[in-house]
């Protein structure tokens, strides 16, 4: 009770729950790590730093699909679908305990024009991924006015994933399949308005292979 009357509550709410559709962006984090798995693959003890996230020793690594990299490419293929189930407890009116769990399915496809490393031809990675996002947090309501809701959370993630890898050139076809396992936190800002089917999502990750992402998505109600 004494918690419920800090927070503005005096007495116990109830959890509420939503399932949403869920269409965004790829989440880099996991193809990242399917890469650095391929590279292991296909270099074995050749690739530098036992796996630890920096470039492959022929070239192949993390680092030639990294936001800074000096590797050209193109991002060709870029898209997100799944489902979430939301739960909220109130704590106040205007803040509430925040558990999801998203179920989705994501493709990710890169175009390297000059190749990757000593190899020059021109090569393609590919990504397709399903993902388990479990995440508790806390959800706030920012602004409302009759047209407009703005919500922020913030949330602690994990994220259990199956990705297959396809690495293709002229010389190149490594096939992987990698499970990977990263935890996250995400601040969230969500926009919502009557006159939407949905809220935009406009989220900022970062996960425990220290990379920072900010992806928008939007998530629809199903009823």
């Amino acid at each position: 009770m004494l918690i419920l009357s800090v927070a503005g509550c005096d007495t116990p709410g109830r959890w509420t729950t939503e399932t949403e559709l869920l269409i965004g962006h790829d989440r880099q984090e996991y193809t990242l790590s399917a890469l650095e798995a391929t590279a292991l693959q296909f270099l074995g003890p050749f690739a530098p730093g036992g796996g630890s996230g920096g470039g492959g020793g022929a070239g192949l690594g993390v680092d030639d699909l990294a936001p800074d990299s000096d590797t050209p490419y193109d991002l060709t293929k870029d898209r997100l679908l799944g489902i979430a189930l939301v739960a909220k407890y109130p704590l106040s009116n205007r803040v509430s305990a925040l558990a999801d769990v998203d179920l989705s399915y994501g493709q990710s496809r890169y175009n390297l024009p000059e190749g990757i490393g000593v190899f020059v031809d021109p090569t393609v990675i590919e990504f397709n991924t399903f993902a388990l996002t479990p995440e508790i947090g806390v959800a706030a309501r920012l602004w409302e006015t009759g047209a407009i809701r703005v919500d922020g959370e913030m949330a602690l993630c994990r994220q259990y994933a199956k990705t297959r890898t396809k690495v293709s050139s002229a010389l190149l076809d490594i096939k992987n399949v990698s499970y990977p396992e990263i935890g996250c936190t995400r601040l969230g800002l969500d926009v919502s308005s009557p006159r939407l089917p949905g809220k935009l999502r406009v989220n900022i990750r970062h996960d425990t292979s220290d990379i920072w992402q900010v992806r928008a998505e939007l998530r629809v109600p199903l009823r």
